[in-house]
């Protein structure tokens, strides 16, 4: 397994991280944002390709590869599931005491509690834990599509999402590819080598792709200058998330490769997918945009402060 260890190397070791962890991951955001500006694409395809293929066939081998044991989803399940319900719980507190409207309150709920657990969560873990990382990423992310496409359209359509919710989720190929590998590994069928060889070959470019992807998404990008919620969901989501992580798994039974990997998503910034479910439901598509571009932005700092405090 991949770790990041202390090297003697002239910089400090913050600056290790910075320079070959997350600066990796920016890069190729960065990359993606240039190319839009200099020669814009149709991203929605791009989106599409990513959900539908890329994501499946990633969760599809990384199922197949990772060694978790079956009480280990379980928890996985229960950490992703309680960090939803914490965040959504404070983020409503917090707009509350503060007096918002509760369409700012709504956003700031979408901007804290759903996270870029695909575009910059699967590239971050690939460079801090290696493969390894991944694996358990890609579990993650999982669950978290799953709350998108249900939590997620219910927040932002609550008088007509429970159908629409529930019909999301079974156009989704990511449950089915994980039954698959779950059914093939536990009856031990052999997968024949050009099946295997393909499918993890378009799983390993998800974690480029993804990044690239959020990188022409923020291209078209306008923060909008509503600096209190702005504020509030940077502190949330980059700040007090990553904490409440770092409390639950404390609590979890989980080994330190899988711990490190659910800290590491949940200090993510705002998810992009959650922007595109916003837009398609008219809920402030705007703020939870600006949302994701500055806690994307800030998240260039904090990022590498979390990754030292926690595998220094």
């Amino acid at each position: 397994m991949r770790k990041i260890t202390k090297t003697p190397r002239k910089d400090t070791y913050l600056m290790y991280i910075a320079n070959e962890v997350v600066g990796p991951v920016f890069l190729i955001i960065a990359l993606g944002y240039l190319f839009n500006r200099l020669s814009p694409i149709d991203v929605r395809s791009l989106t599409r390709l990513f959900l539908y293929l890329l994501s499946p066939a990633l969760i599809f081998t990384s199922l197949l590869q990772a060694d978790i044991g079956g009480r280990d989803y379980i928890f996985i399940v229960l950490f992703a599931l309680a960090m939803a319900a914490g965040l959504l719980a404070i983020s409503w507190l917090v707009g509350r005491s503060l007096g918002w409207k509760s369409s700012d309150i709504l956003s700031v709920q979408l901007g804290t509690t759903f996270i870029n657990a695909g575009n910059i969560g699967l590239p971050l873990l690939y460079f801090a834990l290696g493969p390894e990382g991944v694996h358990i990423g890609a579990v993650f992310l999982l669950i978290h599509s799953l709350l998108h496409y249900s939590l997620g359209i219910f927040l932002c359509a609550r008088n007509n999402a429970h159908r629409g919710a529930l019909q999301s989720i079974f156009r989704l190929p990511m449950p089915y590819a994980a039954l698959a590998a779950i059914i093939i590994k536990a009856t031990s069928l052999p997968l024949p080598a050009f099946i295997w060889e393909g499918t993890n070959f378009i799983g390993e470019s998800a974690v480029a792709l993804g990044a690239l992807i959020l990188g022409i998404q923020l291209s078209k990008t306008r923060l909008i200058r509503q600096w209190p919620q702005i504020g509030v969901n940077a502190i949330l989501r980059l700040l007090v998330g990553p904490l409440m992580a770092f409390l639950l798994v404390g609590l979890l039974p989980l080994d330190p490769l899988s711990s490190n990997a659910l800290v590491l998503q949940a200090a993510t910034p705002s998810s992009i997918t959650i922007v595109i479910i916003a837009t398609e439901f008219d809920s402030q598509p705007a703020l939870v945009s600006s949302l994701n571009l500055s806690t994307t932005a800030l998240s260039l700092f904090t990022l590498p402060l979390i990754l030292h405090l926690l595998i220094s």
